[in-house]
């Protein structure tokens, strides 16, 4: 491929890029985590069990469990199944797997010796240890580059400022935690949004080869773990929202350029979830087998299906969709539940509310014309993005329900960072070339219609018993 195809890589030959890169890698590599912790509390004699459970490594132990798979049964046992001998149905594992791979390389040309990787690092042994350093720092790599490019992009357009604001939202102890996970890959469930923002900001034309590498990604996103499908949805309609503002070239070609690229992801989705039967067709024999496990899949993330599934998601499936909301609007931006009570005070309502009067105060009352669209255009870009944490915390009610230690970091992606930036409000090296009228009111009035939409249906399904 011709090198100028790799054009948006060079913001990292900036040498302002490294040490933002180098903040990040260390910051969401919990293989640093783990040496700070051994050093600290001496872990190899209290087998750091306490950071097991505080950090929620037993989902991350499902991606180390394949590696044994690997090392045992060879690489292509079990399809891509995470788990010990491939017992973990609830996603396809594309990206556990594919994270596997290069340790299990070293394994097989003999750089690394054997180990047991589905046991806490400190009882593994030296090749153990290092064979998780290096599951952990690719993780961090990827998302450090992705938040790298990102900053990048923002300080470049924007400002210092807003970067900062940006990255130091990032930095918090919720995206710490998700970013240094295994297990959830967050990392790839934002590529499509990331690519799709690339394109937008570069004005690129409309190819074909461009569906395809945003088709590839999102199948990739969803084939590691259906959580968040959301998130990815709307991490690809945000930017198409700002390019619909700012570069619209006729009402009917935008809408056909966005709807080309939303369908994408959309079918990368249903075209996952029939790779997904397919995958337990092969594991348990029949169609009717693999149908019932993907309805139960289904059903404890949505509860919408009628399907029979273990009592213990009983109080998760029963939860309402408002107070799984409101709880989450009430988690508290900087630290956990358990932080001091001076880190609990700023809720994320507090921050969406003090984010949107900020907006829309700056888009009325800004005297200069152009800069009064720049905040218009970033503003709703932001706004549409609120669908994505409040969309799968509707949708995916149950899940969002159970898995509060974790769901949280949604707002993280990019909700509070983004928006927190542009409290700020000044962009001095921005676009300034923005479409108006007619285009802005429309895409703002989607938005609220598609969140009205979903409390509407979640509230009809609370209604008739299916919750």
């Amino acid at each position: 491929m011709e090198i100028h195809h790799f054009r948006w890589l060079k913001q990292f030959r900036s040498a302002k890029c490294i040490p933002i890169f180098v903040l990040f890698f260390i910051s969401f590599n919990r293989y640093t985590h783990f040496l700070i912790a051994e050093f600290i509390r001496k872990a190899s004699d209290s087998n750091m069990q306490w950071f097991v459970e505080r950090w929620q490594l037993d989902s991350d132990m499902l991606v180390r469990s394949r590696l044994q798979t690997n090392l045992d049964h060879g690489v292509f046992s079990y399809v891509f199944s995470l788990g010990t001998d491939g017992e973990y149905s609830s996603q396809v594992g594309l990206g556990g797997w594919i994270l596997t791979l290069p340790v299990y390389l070293l394994h097989r040309i003999g750089i690394l010796g054997s180990a047991d990787y589905s046991l806490p690092a400190p009882q593994i042994g030296v090749s153990g240890f290092i064979g998780l350093g290096i599951l952990y720092s690719m993780i961090a790599a990827l998302n450090a580059g992705l938040a790298t490019w990102c900053i990048c992009q923002i300080r470049n357009r924007a400002n210092r400022v807003h970067a900062l604001i940006f990255a130091a939202m990032l930095l918090q102890p919720w995206s710490l935690a998700i970013n240094s996970s295994l297990y959830w890959m967050i990392g790839l469930k934002l590529l499509p949004g990331i690519y799709v923002t690339h394109l937008v900001l570069n004005k690129k034309p409309n190819k074909l080869k461009q569906i395809i590498i945003l088709f590839s990604l999102s199948i990739l996103a969803f084939s590691s773990g259906y959580e968040f499908s959301t998130v990815v949805l709307i991490s690809v309609v945000s930017p198409l929202v700002f390019f619909s503002i700012t570069q619209m070239n006729g009402f009917k070609n935008t809408i056909a350029f966005n709807l080309k690229h939303i369908a994408t992801v959309i079918f990368a989705f249903l075209f996952t979830l029939v790779l997904h039967t397919y995958i337990m067709f092969t594991k348990f024999g029949t169609f009717i087998l693999a149908k019932e496990q993907m309805s139960g899949i289904v059903h404890k993330r949505t509860g919408l299906l009628n399907t029979k599934v273990d009592l213990i998601y009983k109080d998760s499936l029963e939860a309402g969709p408002i107070p799984v909301l409101v709880s989450y609007l009430k988690m508290p931006v900087a630290g956990d539940p358990i932080s001091p009570k001076i880190a609990n005070g700023f809720h994320v309502w507090h921050i969406i509310v003090l984010i949107t009067i900020s907006w829309i105060w700056k888009t009325i009352f800004t005297q200069n014309q152009n800069l009064s669209k720049v905040h218009l255009c970033l503003g709703a870009a932001w706004f549409v993005g609120l669908l994505g944490p409040i969309g799968w915390y509707l949708l995916a009610r149950p899940h969002s329900a159970g898995h509060t230690h974790i769901n949280f970091t949604l707002w993280f992606f990019f909700t509070l960072p983004f928006g927190a930036s542009l409290l700020y409000g000044r962009y001095p090296k921005f676009q300034k070339k923005t479409n108006n009228g007619a285009q802005s009111v429309l895409i703002l009035l989607s938005g609220f219609l598609l969140i009205v939409a979903m409390l509407l249906i979640s509230q009809f399904l609370l209604t008739r018993g299916i919750n």
